[in-house]
């Protein structure tokens, strides 16, 4: 009709076409179309979901059934979208939330052993295999055997019942070297030497054989001199006053021989004598031939006394001292004596070499003399340095090795 306003041309859809509706190849490279938003700015109000009609894409393309979608562009069939959480669908009500494997809250919570129950598997223990590959069926293939205890011969232990106590080694019966040892010739170890080389006889018999075993009342002799088995003990002891030295006391007394009853197994007898009221350094062994040694009037035995007198000493009884006292035409001499240093004169010093136990008695008592204390502070190069009244100790080997050398 003239005069009539052309109409507009439609798409497939039957709607009027937008201005960027235009297929791709018709707009010209680098011309943004009429109308568009300009680069960087953001659109003024979001997009209406009435202005695309369904079933064309962006720019009026038609799509077609079953089409795939570009990659990123949309969801993947059997895939669902988490952006979907929310959505409406075209009856107005919210789609329900897609469940998956990561979403499933139903194990939360549980241990470990709660999960396990679930499971439809048992586990099995592995079978071992032999280096053929063949399976290992041995009884101990499985892990370690259970523990059973048993006895030294190889029996098993009841539950209850206490295993038999092997019999005790007989005490009489020694080792060679162990024999020579105790008699005090040399150690063990050199006396495997000695043993080896045939000084050592046992019952008049040569014995070179290591680890040999004897009796204690077997006769062993080191270089033709018999010996005794029992092994030698030296025990010094700081005896107070009033323990008497002699072992035979009455039932419950005290003595010295009992403060050191638990220093050796062995039976020790103290050397020399000494007055109940005396007190000092006293030897306990069991070694009869320094006993006897030591015991000699004539041996040069150094002892040292303190005497503490009820009162003091003259200088002349001192000199008389020095010079030597008669008594009963017998004259008792003594190396030295002198005052203690820094004490009153009641505080005398003497240094004796006899043997005779009861001389510095018998020596102040005929001068006019009362001993109150009698304190043997030195003896045969003892002394009681580091040994409180009452306690013992034993000998040093090298205090040991002097004392032998006393002839």
């Amino acid at each position: 009709m003239a005069g009539s306003r052309p109409s507009k041309p439609r798409n497939t859809s039957g709607a009027a076409p937008r201005k960027n509706d235009a297929p791709k190849g018709a707009r010209p490279s680098g011309a943004r179309p009429t109308g568009g938003r300009p680069s960087g700015s953001k659109p003024s109000g979001p997009r209406t979901g009435s202005a695309q009609p369904s079933g064309s894409s962006a720019f009026g393309k038609p799509k077609q059934a079953g089409a795939p979608t570009k990659s990123g562009s949309g969801p993947k069939a059997g895939i669902p979208r988490w952006s979907d959480q929310g959505a409406t669908s075209d009856s107005g009500s919210a789609r329900p939330r897609p469940t998956s494997p990561k979403s499933d809250t139903s194990q939360r919570g549980l241990t470990l052993a709660e999960k396990l129950k679930g499971m439809k598997f048992k586990p099995t223990p592995r079978t071992p295999k032999n280096a053929d590959g063949t399976p290992n069926t041995s009884p101990g293939a499985r892990g370690p055997r259970p523990f059973t205890p048993t006895t030294r011969t190889g029996k098993p232990i009841v539950r209850g019942q206490q295993a038999p106590k092997t019999p005790p080694k007989d005490p009489n019966i020694i080792r060679l070297n162990r024999y020579v040892a105790n008699a005090g010739v040399c150690s063990r170890r050199e006396a495997d030497l000695y043993i080896s080389s045939g000084n050592v006889t046992v019952n008049g018999k040569v014995v070179t054989e290591m680890g040999y075993q004897v009796r204690i009342d077997d006769a062993v002799r080191f270089d033709g001199r018999l010996l005794n088995p029992v092994k030698r003990e030296y025990i010094l002891l700081n005896k107070p006053k009033d323990f008497p030295l002699t072992t035979r006391t009455e039932s419950g007394a005290r003595s010295a021989t009992s403060l050191v009853g638990n220093a050796s197994k062995s039976i020790l007898k103290p050397v020399g004598k000494m007055e109940n009221k005396s007190m000092g350094l006293v030897l306990f062994t069991n070694d009869e031939a320094l006993i006897k040694r030591l015991n000699k009037p004539k041996n040069g035995l150094k002892k040292i006394y303190q005497v503490t007198l009820n009162k003091p000493l003259k200088k002349t009884d001192l000199d008389a001292i020095a010079e030597g006292v008669l008594i009963e035409g017998i004259p008792q001499r003594v190396q030295e004596i002198s005052y203690v240093d820094d004490k009153p004169k009641t505080e005398i010093g003497l240094e004796v070499w006899s043997s005779k136990h009861n001389m510095i008695p018998t020596l102040f008592e005929h001068l006019g003399y009362e001993i109150v204390a009698l304190d043997r502070v030195y003896y045969a190069g003892l002394t009681k340095k580091d040994l409180p009244r009452g306690h013992w100790r034993p000998l040093t080997k090298q205090e040991v090795i002097n004392l032998e050398m006393i002839q």
